[in-house]
């Protein structure tokens, strides 16, 4: 049997020979008396053991216990089996080895967190950017500004500060005499640098030659439009403007050919935002190198874009470069693609919300210089239709569709007729440009009078306010 205390452990071995058996004597007590120096130094020392630890008299009695102390004893207990009749010789001490096994247990491996390939800043950089934004789902307690509120509201704004004008001017002699020189101008800065341009193309350059100014941020500008209003200058001679292809590579090289000679007048092209996603294709881009590379033609443009220096070889336009930060707002090149501040429509819902306000003389007139000439045909040919039904004091402001709405399919047969908008496409693409700033208001249902399903199209302007815009866009064309 093996016994456990708290500091000393005894063990009697299994194969130590058996104590000699000795006459039973009861004691007087009425206890079990040893009948060998073996059993009589158990009891006492289980007799000193119930004194030390009274709780655990109960299994020091032929029972096994098992060892928990912290030294890590083994589980493995020696047992030794004792009669309890008084009478009988005792039996040889015999051990038993019974090992308690603790449950099998497998452990699973852990699934290892750290990536097979790690990932790279670039990776990072891509994985952030792919991911899919997340609407935000803020409800605005406010309602939509509508056109006169977003007006009066950007109206009333403070003004930020800006460069002062004077400090490009005094570099328009260094501008000149590069271009003098045969280089082009390249305007780069923070703010619109549209108004500074202007100021030097209208003060200086149409001084000395023809000036061409292109609105590069119109969304349907494309090079074709570029080539047009090029050749319809007056120094083009007819025999080069009347070729009969049409196609951008030959308008270019009548237009190279032309301004290669040194009697020709020479010829400043400003484009502004030369960057533009519609001038930024590789044909639009060989098609200006080919036209900056003519003595007589000057190129003088401005980027915004972090990465437009890369459209040029650094071997294809001879660029001058230039800050040009003016720290004024982007109100004309960004007034195409946010028209949804103004609250432009399309739909029925919307022509007839925008009806009932109206819009300003002023802001037609605004807009009207930016677009291209066919779209200020295609203007002027819709006003003049509403003109010859519209009372002359009829006001532009309505409910529902007026009686001097024109039908959409009238007009595009009228721009296909002129050569305006020769096909679909085309017609579409110059009506959204006043579509989406209010201009021009569409609705399904007839006016009053008429039948028949269709679209009806017209200009939420009184009468004597659309007659001095139509008379402008005549005076300016």
């Amino acid at each position: 049997m093996s016994l456990a205390t708290p500091s000393k452990r005894v063990r009697i071995a299994a194969d130590s020979p058996p104590p000699r058996a000795t006459p039973s004597k009861r004691p007087a007590n009425g206890t079990r008396s040893p009948r060998s120096p073996w059993q009589r130094a158990r009891q006492e020392e289980d007799e000193r053991l119930m004194e030390l630890l009274p709780n655990l008299g109960s299994g020091l009695d032929g029972e096994e216990e098992e060892d928990d102390d912290e030294e890590g004893w083994s589980e493995d207990e020696e047992a030794i089996e004792d009669d309890a009749d008084e009478d009988e010789e005792p039996a040889p001490a015999t051990s038993s080895k019974r090992k308690r096994r603790a449950p099998l247990t497998i452990k699973k491996k852990k699934a290892s967190k750290k990536p097979i390939v790690a990932l790279t800043a670039s990776d990072a950089y891509f994985i952030a950017h792919s991911a899919p934004p997340r609407p935000s789902t803020t409800p605005f307690p406010l309602p939509p500004l509508t056109a006169a509120a977003t007006r009066e509201a950007l109206a009333r704004a403070p003004l930020k500060a800006v460069v002062p004008a004077a400090t490009h001017e005094a570099r328009w002699g260094q501008w000149l005499c590069e271009l003098e020189r045969g280089f082009d101008l390249l305007f780069y800065g923070v703010g619109s640098k549209r108004g500074a341009l202007n100021a030097f193309a209208k003060r200086v350059l149409r001084k000395r030659g023809e000036l061409v100014v292109v609105n590069g941020f119109f969304p349907s500008l494309g090079i074709r439009d570029v080539l047009g209003s090029i050749e319809s200058l007056p120094s083009i001679s007819r025999s080069s403007a009347g070729t009969t292809s049409s196609t951008p590579e030959a308008s270019a090289a009548r237009i190279h050919a032309q301004f290669s000679k040194p009697d020709t007048r020479q010829l400043f092209l400003l484009i502004h935002n030369i960057d533009a996603p519609s001038l930024r294709n590789p044909r639009s881009l060989a098609l200006l190198v080919l036209l900056a590379s003519a003595p007589q033609l000057h190129v003088v443009a401005s980027i915004d874009h972090l990465n437009a220096p890369l459209l040029f070889p650094p071997d294809s336009i001879r660029w001058a470069w230039h800050d040009l930060t003016t720290l004024e707002p982007y109100t004309m090149e960004l007034s195409f693609r946010s028209t949804s501040l103004l609250g432009s429509g399309t739909s029925a819902g919307a022509g007839a919300g925008l009806a009932a306000q109206g819009t300003s003389e002023a802001a037609a007139k605004h807009v009207l210089v930016s677009v291209q000439a066919k779209a200020r045909k295609l203007f002027r040919m819709l006003g003049e239709a509403q003109l010859a039904a519209q009372p002359p004091t009829g006001s532009g402001a309505t409910t529902g569709t007026p009686v001097w709405a024109t039908s959409r399919a009238q007009l595009a047969e009228r721009a296909r007729s002129q050569f305006i908008a020769t096909s679909e496409d085309a017609f579409r693409a110059l009506l959204a440009e006043f579509r989406d700033h209010g201009m021009v208001l569409s609705a399904t249902a007839p006016p009053p009078g008429e039948e028949g399903v269709g679209e009806w199209l017209w200009v939420p302007l009184g009468a004597k306010e659309l007659d001095r815009v139509v008379k402008g866009i005549e005076k300016d064309d």
